[in-house]
């Protein structure tokens, strides 16, 4: 028996949906659980120490290369705006280690990419999920100079061009320059 199912999985390299048949489904889910009790066997054998996470952190912060991008700095509204950086989040999970992470692109079309990033603590079996949606469009009142004209979808009255950004995923689609 070789049904299809009603799902869709996005195949990373192409964005393109695959449908998924009920034995793949069965082989996929089997995978999936099978990482997941590995990955809790191995956090409740080595739990972490947050004496030993927080020297971690303060090592990585020493380190001048990671300092300079440790914290980001956003004018914003005459003001600026600073707090930790995605870098600094990365070495944060990374030292706090037991912690599985993934993002997930749920939906993607030519303007925005909806996606969903799920954080799992595996000692203590908790998940926290939050999606975002990316905007392919932006504003600018000049195009960079590796944008072709052609990528104008239009202009705003105070004079701003709206065009679209490159998709790291599939440049054949990209309305911009491959070398963008």
């Amino acid at each position: 028996m070789n049904d299809t199912l009603d799902i869709t999985v996005m195949d990373k390299p192409t964005m393109t949906p695959a449908v998924v048949s009920a034995d793949q489904m069965g082989v996929i889910e089997a995978r999936i659980r099978s990482e997941y009790q590995v990955r809790t066997a191995l956090a409740l054998g080595r739990p972490r120490d947050m004496d030993e996470v927080r020297e971690r952190i303060l090592k990585d912060c020493k380190r001048p290369g990671f300092a300079a991008v440790a914290e980001y700095s956003l004018p914003r509204g005459g003001k600026t705006i600073n707090g930790p950086s995605v870098r600094f989040a990365d070495a944060a999970l990374s030292a706090l280690g037991n912690i599985a992470a993934e993002t997930n692109v749920i939906r993607e079309d030519e303007t925005e990419r909806t996606c969903e990033v799920v954080l799992t603590d595996l000692e203590r079996n908790t998940t926290v999920r939050q999606g975002f949606i990316v905007s392919k469009i932006s504003e600018r009142r000049n195009l960079p100079p590796n944008v072709r004209n052609d990528a104008i979808l239009g202009t705003r009255v105070n004079a701003c061009l709206l065009y679209t950004s490159p998709s790291p995923r599939d440049r054949t689609r990209s309305r911009l320059p491959s070398s963008a």
